[in-house]
């Protein structure tokens, strides 16, 4: 052998030894930010407050196998997958309160009031004048517009 061979061989064997370090270091941490969204989709359940990759948080109303039924507001249910569940959120990833809808409905049909004219009187308030603008004035903004 002549040491221009050797030194050749070394080298080849030094860059596939960085390559095989390379992805060993890459791949580890993949595979376990794999398993956690795996345990993550797994967990899900129903009533549990998510994020989704769209960046819209809901609440789980159904879980299937590959599939999940999200309310982002009341009454407005959309159905995603599984993997685009970025996190269950917590209390406290929350900045604003949501009130429960029947509570909303129960306290807006007990401040409703209405008044109402028995048939055949006037109203006891007269209505203000409004002016409608005339044709020929100009408006704010139509300052392109012939007189």
């Amino acid at each position: 052998m002549t040491p221009m061979f050797a030194s050749g061989a070394t080298t080849i064997m030094l860059v596939l030894a960085g390559m095989l370090l390379f992805t060993f270091l890459l791949q580890r941490p993949l595979k376990k930010q794999m398993a956690a969204q795996n345990e993550l989709r797994a967990s899900v359940a129903e009533g549990n407050r998510v994020l989704l990759t769209s960046q819209i948080f809901g609440t789980v109303t159904h879980v299937g196998d590959e599939q999940l039924i999200v309310e982002i507001a009341p009454g407005v249910e959309v159905t995603a997958m599984k993997q685009a569940l970025v996190r269950i959120v917590t209390p406290q990833d929350e900045e604003f309160e949501f009130a429960d809808p029947e509570d909303t409905v129960a306290e807006a049909s007990t401040t409703v009031v209405e008044k109402t004219t028995p048939v055949g009187e006037a109203p006891t308030t007269a209505a203000e004048p409004v002016e409608a603008p005339v044709a020929d004035q100009n408006l704010p903004g139509d300052s392109a517009r012939p007189n």
